[in-house]
């Protein structure tokens, strides 16, 4: 309902009873980490973030938060832009990246890789300038990824990302 201070009182009393703790703790620290507002009509809509340079190696990613949306840009053909996240500890086989392309000249590219920084997909891209690219993995619960977000024939342009709890 976006009253993060009512969720968090829930969250603490449920802390005290449950038998799931890291699962309460989990829920809790999401409840920080995602910003939401409430819509005129009542829906609640995630927050926007932007991607913080340098992030072109996948030893300085820029961490990001399930569910929320990342603004960023391929600057050039030399530019590539890693992200961090982590799956939730209760099991979630499904994690679904989607790249919203916000421009007309982007061919999205990305790869996926685990906490130890090994290649876990193909290259998955889009020929198209302008297409937007969604990409389905199986995960493992409360492991790290990394994503790498480039381009096809060293296109560039702005597009916003998103990681997200899904079903293929």
């Amino acid at each position: 309902m976006g009253n993060k201070e009512k969720a968090k009182d829930a969250f603490d009393k449920a802390l005290l009873g449950a038998a799931d703790q890291q699962t309460v703790n989990f829920n809790l620290k999401q409840t920080y980490s995602v910003r939401s507002t409430i819509s005129a009509h009542n829906e609640v809509k995630k927050a926007v973030d932007a991607e913080v340079e340098p992030n072109n190696d996948i030893l300085n990613p820029n961490n990001i938060a399930l569910e929320t949306w990342i603004k960023a840009a391929k600057a050039d053909k030399k530019d590539r832009d890693y992200f961090r996240f982590t799956t939730p500890p209760v099991y979630r086989d499904i994690i679904q990246v989607s790249i919203e392309n916000s421009s007309t000249t982007l061919k999205p590219g990305l790869r996926v890789f685990n906490s130890e920084k090994s290649d876990i997909s193909d290259w998955q891209r889009k020929t198209t300038g302008g297409a937007d690219l969604n990409y389905s993995f199986a995960s493992k619960p409360d492991s790290v990824y990394y994503i790498l977000v480039s381009s096809h024939y060293e296109t560039s342009g702005n597009y916003a990302l998103t990681v997200k709890e899904g079903t293929k």
